[in-house]
């Protein structure tokens, strides 16, 4: 009996050697399967890493290209400029030194003219005329010169063109062809005057109001209070033989009692506005011998303007 019971003893120890033995490999087995599947994702991580490398490397060479483009295009197109309407539609840099500005004034009217002079036939007359058509180009050129330049359509031509440099503390010098400064009306540009017309001094020109233009050299200077003109021009003509080589000399000085210099450029102010008092005086000599023929000789001819404006 006891040989059977240690067979018996051997046989269930051998069984459940058997049983311990298939656990541990299906452990195996599972262990295994969960580093191959790490060891793919890992891979697979590793390959998209890769990846994100490239795609980075390939995007950081397209941002530079763009932002090498963008610089290209900044130098060629300028840094800051500006565009508006400041006193007129205005392209320029940040800084004011280089700038352009654009003008321009149509006016039209209808007039009628009702003469009773006995013996003159066709003196009465009416119908519609633009007394003032004309474009106007100003600005600065490396901010210590300046320009301006008028265009009149009704005559297509130039009526003015000019240059100016700063020369500090207040004065200038202008060359070219410019309104002189022979009196207060005339200074006042066309669209702040009261009428479309006026005929106090200087040469019509295309049938609009008149005033003096020349064609020479002139100093300026301005201040607080006070302002002066200084010009030597001759007429406006094509060349040195119908200019005459002679020259008209103007002096002007102005007094500004109160108020701002603004303020005088226009004759109209509005309701409330503060007040101010100008004084002006002009004086002109006059050396040119334009037209041929008696009593033509302007030679010696002096003018003395006191004007106010209030």
């Amino acid at each position: 009996m006891s040989h059977l019971y240690l067979l018996g003893v051997a046989t269930l120890t051998l069984t459940s050697a058997g049983f311990a033995g298939s656990d541990t490999n299906a452990d195996l087995q599972a262990r295994l399967e969960a580093a191959e599947a790490r060891i793919n994702e890992l891979s697979v991580a590793t390959n998209n890493n890769w990846l994100n490398d490239a795609r980075s490397d390939e995007i950081r060479s397209l941002v530079h290209d763009v932002l090498a483009d963008a610089d290209t295009r900044a130098s060629l197109q300028g840094s800051g400029s500006t565009a508006g309407y400041n006193g007129g539609f205005t392209v320029g840099s940040a800084d004011g030194n280089w700038s352009l500005t654009m003008n321009g004034l149509l006016q039209t009217s209808w007039s009628n003219v009702d003469i009773d002079t006995v013996g003159v036939v066709g003196s009465d007359g009416w119908g519609f005329n633009n007394p003032n058509s004309w474009m106007n180009f100003s600005g600065t050129i490396a901010g210590d010169y300046s320009y301006d330049v008028r265009y009149n359509w009704d005559t297509a031509t130039t009526e003015w063109a000019n240059g100016s440099f700063d020369l500090g503390d207040g004065w200038g010098m202008t060359m070219g062809t410019f309104k002189v400064a022979t009196n207060r009306e005339d200074m006042i540009d066309d669209q702040y005057q009261l009428n479309l017309l006026n005929q106090v001094t200087g040469t019509a020109i295309a049938d609009a109001r008149a005033y003096t233009v020349g064609n020479g050299i002139q100093l300026g200077y301005s201040g607080d209070e006070m302002r002066f003109w200084a010009s030597l021009t001759n007429l406006v003509a094509g060349g040195p033989v119908a200019n005459d080589s002679q020259n008209n000399v103007n002096l002007r000085l102005e007094y500004m009692v109160e108020g701002t210099w603004s303020q005088f450029d226009q004759f109209t102010s509005a309701n409330g506005g503060a007040s101010g008092t100008l004084i002006g005086v002009s004086y002109n000599t006059v050396s040119a011998n334009a037209v041929a023929g008696p009593n033509n000789d302007t030679d010696g001819d002096n003018t003395l303007t006191i004007d106010a404006q209030l």
